[in-house]
């Protein structure tokens, strides 16, 4: 039913729960970071995570909140061993796309995807392999009734180190207004500058690059609902954007904005950018 790929990652995650049971027997945590690491020797910032339904049909259009709970449910020993990756104290570094599929169609209540990919990155290669590591334990992905399997885990392409890119998004941004702090961008014509203030913001005070020099011009814009908590509330949702565009800066910069994600919450699945 499943290809080669498939079957060989199967018997990955048996050799990956063996060790996960030698973490509960109390061999040292350096021995089990050691172990991980051999098999992900060649593990890239980028991942390319295919999947296919397994159970159930139509899941929300706001999905990507749920993709969250699920990747942090996978990312719970990097969490506890690592960097803490939900917490108020902290900020994401990593980010990942919406389900991109061919076969995708559009319902009244939510939509029908049966398979597709799923692009995640991170700034942090340690993250990537524990994910990798979670997946393998446990390759359901769960959103609201209806089921999803991991098949296949694959690098992805990575980015140099360019001045510039022209972009797309792969998942919705989420722009802070910069002056209020507390609520989000809801027009589209405050989206730029507001992006922007806060980009350059987080490259200085989170990333301590003292000059980022960035430029961001964004065209096609469109608004799309985002799910930020599950609380029934209305304010569990807000508005994200997709859009096309440039960016320009200091290369680090842009690299930080490339594997982290452009905007605020990129660790729910926001903010994830394609060169094109």
């Amino acid at each position: 039913m499943f290809p080669e790929s498939y079957k060989c990652y199967k018997s990955c995650a048996v050799v990956l729960r063996f060790l996960y049971f030698f973490i509960f027997c109390n061999i040292s945590h350096n021995v089990f970071i050691m172990l991980s690491y051999l098999l992900n020797v060649m593990s890239s910032n980028s991942l390319k995570i295919l999947i296919i339904r397994v159970d159930g049909l139509i899941i929300p259009f706001d999905y990507n909140y749920y993709v969250a709970i699920n990747i942090y449910d996978k990312l719970s020993l990097y969490n506890d061993n690592i960097r803490k990756i939900h917490d108020k104290q902290s900020f994401s570094l990593h980010t990942f796309s919406n389900i991109i599929s061919k076969s995708q169609k559009s319902g009244i209540n939510g939509l029908d995807i049966p398979s597709g990919f799923i692009i995640f990155r991170s700034l942090d290669s340690r993250l990537i392999n524990y994910l990798r590591l979670g997946i393998s334990l446990n390759p359901v992905i769960q959103i609201v009734n209806t089921k999803y399997l991991v098949k296949a885990v694959y690098d992805w392409r990575g980015l140099d180190t360019p001045s510039a890119f022209n972009f797309r998004t792969l998942s919705p941004v989420l722009v802070r207004d910069f002056n209020s702090k507390k609520r989000y961008v809801e027009d589209p014509s405050d989206v730029r500058d507001n992006l922007l203030a806060t980009t350059e913001w987080q490259m200085k005070n989170l990333f301590n690059i003292e000059n980022p020099d960035m430029n961001i011009d964004i065209k096609n814009i469109k608004r799309k609902t985002v799910r930020i908590s599950s609380r029934e509330e209305s304010i569990s949702k807000t508005v994200g954007f997709e859009f096309e565009g440039r960016i320009e800066g200091d290369p680090a910069a842009l690299k930080i904005a490339y594997y982290r994600g452009l905007g605020s919450k990129t660790g729910l699945g926001l903010g994830l950018v394609e060169v094109v």
